[in-house]
């Protein structure tokens, strides 16, 4: 009997700041900046269509070339609610999106601004990048993962920000000393680039 795989190690980048209210045009403007700065780290990284609500029904919306106008329109339907119920502002706007690749080549980004409810951490930008292939080889390498986390750390202007691995991030959370995880690339206020 062969023996079984080891399980793939799989990483993300995010960055995190605390409440900071911001309008759908301020996010979008944001976002703008930062899906241009994001396509100029690898050729993955270059092609999103936002994830549309209901997740998964509803036609592909591309968002390269990013347009502030759409981006603006995205982050103003991200806005949290209670089914049918009013908006729920203070938790934020919320756009989702994901590149064209296939199942190995698959990226996400999750991008949450504007909150301005008191707590941890409010407000994210989240990557994953795929965790197989040679995508991923490329991906999962210090100068892309850098250049990711300081695209975030430029635009988003977060407390901190961070490329590491999901098993790392666990053993950080489970130990609960720090409010910053650090991991194969950190970027804080007590960090430089």
């Amino acid at each position: 009997m062969p023996s079984p795989r080891p399980p793939i190690e799989t990483y993300y980048a995010g960055a995190y700041w605390g409440p900071r209210k911001e309008s759908p045009e301020e996010c979008a403007r944001r976002a703008v900046t930062f899906l241009n700065l994001l396509a100029s780290c690898a050729p993955l990284l270059a092609s999103w269509n936002k994830i549309p609500k209901p997740r998964g029904r509803g036609r592909k919306t591309p968002l390269m070339p990013p347009d502030f106008t759409a981006l603006t329109e995205a982050f103003r339907r991200g806005v949290n609610r209670e089914p049918g119920g009013p908006a729920i502002e203070h938790l934020g706007l919320r756009v989702s999106a994901y590149n064209d690749g296939t199942r190995d080549d698959f990226v996400s980004l999750s991008m949450l601004c504007g909150s301005y409810a008191t707590g941890r951490t409010s407000n994210a930008c989240v990557l994953n990048p795929p965790s197989r292939g040679p995508n991923a080889e490329r991906i999962l390498s210090a100068p892309v993962l850098t250049a990711v986390v300081h695209s975030m750390a430029i635009d988003w202007e977060p407390d901190w920000a961070v490329a590491i691995s999901h098993a790392h991030r666990d053993v950080l959370e489970a130990d609960a000393k720090d409010d910053v995880w650090t991991g194969w690339v950190t970027r804080s206020p007590s960090t430089t680039c």
